[in-house]
């Protein structure tokens, strides 16, 4: 089994993981994620439609997380994750296309508006996932995939303030 697979998918769990607690962290930060997304729709939405989608998202996310986490599912998993990462990097891209203001809370830290830093970071989640779902098992006897792989999701969920120290 290579490491390789193997880190591909524990990135995908751990970074799905950060979003979710991210964006379930506290009031303020559902409530910033919930309104981040009437940009993507070009539609003011009520509150009780933007509360619905927040939680569709979120629980999308969980179910990403706990389908990687086991090896009879990590590949469902990862196919979830790609239909996910699919929809909201060609959301993005429409929305900003039509010309709207795009935020992104996507781990729930503080909005910012989308710039080509997401579209990179989104690129990566998605090429990694495919090459988790390409192959492998997530049983492995060493710790070490397992550390780096926590590490690069963590690196992943902080790429717009990497962004900003380069740019």
């Amino acid at each position: 089994m290579s490491h390789a697979f193997i880190m591909c998918r524990w990135i995908i769990c751990f970074a799905f993981l950060i979003a979710v607690i991210g964006k379930l962290r506290g009031r303020k930060s559902f409530r910033e994620f919930a309104e981040s997304l009437d940009g993507w729709t070009g539609l003011r939405l009520s509150e009780s439609a933007r509360t619905s989608l927040a939680l569709a998202v979120i629980v999308g996310e969980i179910f990403i997380v706990a389908l990687t986490v086991f090896d009879r599912s990590a590949f469902f998993g990862m196919l979830l994750a790609i239909g996910v990462l699919l929809f909201f990097t060609l959301a993005t891209a429409i929305s900003v296309r039509a010309g709207r203001r795009i935020l992104c809370n996507c781990f729930g830290r503080g909005v910012r508006d989308v710039s080509t830093v997401h579209f990179v970071r989104n690129g990566i989640l998605l090429v990694t996932s495919g090459v988790g779902a390409a192959g492998g098992s997530l049983v492995t006897s060493s710790v070490l995939p397992l550390v780096l792989a926590l590490v690069i999701a963590i690196a992943i969920s902080r790429i717009e303030d990497i962004g900003y120290l380069f740019g």
